[in-house]
């Protein structure tokens, strides 16, 4: 497949091929070589379906085009920028090999931003449904609080910060106001807004969600009590592995734009302040990472 990247007669493209093949042995790991391998092809490819260009005659505007048909046909941000070094770092290989190819010079190459994953876990469609099913069995309580985590996308320190007076309204217009927000006034999941009532029943005072230690009085949920619940639910939905309160939210976000809700839209219902942490939780888990040659 290496002389199909040549996009030259087998008379002219001997050298060619030799420096691909040169190049490809100068890889690092055995996994660089073949990833490099498969975006050069994928390359040489797109190459035959257009214009007469090659590794050496492709220029900074051609890697632009070629770089808007991968994103076009699908491949996420990591693939297109693996895609675009294995070029570029052919193109250095080249330079130094005397070829001269069109893109000597890399500055000009406009690479795609990787953002960095969430480190919280992703919850599968499966693992999402058991869990709200597993908190209605487990308690009222737990309802409210599975609900808020993960169909309205709250913090585990802003669930346990809130008080019953904050929450207003009556199924399914139930809105949460949470302290400290841009937009302060958070209109509920209905789901959630049913649960939270349930929970609440004729209480309008207090925290919005107090610990049940038998012999103690009532008092505010604390963070480790929050955590302590939501495991207790994932071991109740069959779960064994250990579930976060940010593996909640995390899914709510995930949830919310596979279901074509607007960027900015998930981004003010989280209370994210930019993008960027939004687009954190919808990036892969194990990213695609770049090679190093």
């Amino acid at each position: 497949m290496i002389d199909a990247m040549t996009g030259r007669s087998p008379a002219d493209s001997s050298a060619f091929t030799l420096a691909v093949a040169e190049f490809l042995q100068t890889c690092r790991s055995a996994n660089t070589e073949a990833a490099y391998r498969l975006d050069l092809e994928h390359f040489a490819k797109w190459c035959a379906t257009g214009d007469a260009l090659n590794l050496l005659t492709i220029a900074a505007e051609d890697l632009a085009r070629y770089r808007s048909a991968c994103e076009l046909a699908g491949a996420s941000p990591a693939t297109v920028a693996r895609r675009l070094s294995a070029i570029v770092s052919f193109s250095g290989y080249a330079t130094e090999r005397g070829l001269a190819p069109a893109l000597a010079d890399s500055s000009h190459v406009e690479r795609p931003t990787v953002e960095p994953a969430s480190t919280a876990d992703e919850l599968s469609d499966a693992e999402a449904d058991a869990l709200l099913k597993a908190a209605d069995r487990e308690s009222r309580r737990a309802a409210a609080m599975i609900g808020l985590l993960m169909l309205d996308g709250l913090k585990v320190g802003e669930v346990i910060r809130a008080d019953a007076s904050d929450v207003h309204g009556r199924p399914p217009q139930v809105t949460l106001t949470i302290a400290g927000r841009r937009t302060p006034i958070l209109a509920l999941h209905a789901e959630t807004a049913a649960a939270t009532r349930r929970y609440l029943g004729a209480r309008r005072q207090g925290p919005l969600f107090v610990s049940e230690l038998r012999g103690q009085a009532p008092k505010r949920l604390t963070r480790f009590g929050a955590d302590y619940l939501i495991k207790q639910v994932a071991r109740t939905a069959g779960i064994e592995r250990s579930i976060s309160a940010n593996a909640l939210r995390r899914r709510y976000v995930i949830a919310a734009h596979a279901s074509g809700t607007d960027l900015d839209a998930i981004r003010e219902k989280v209370g994210h302040v930019t993008r960027r942490t939004t687009r954190r939780y919808l990036a892969a888990r194990r990213p695609e990472s770049l090679p190093t040659t």
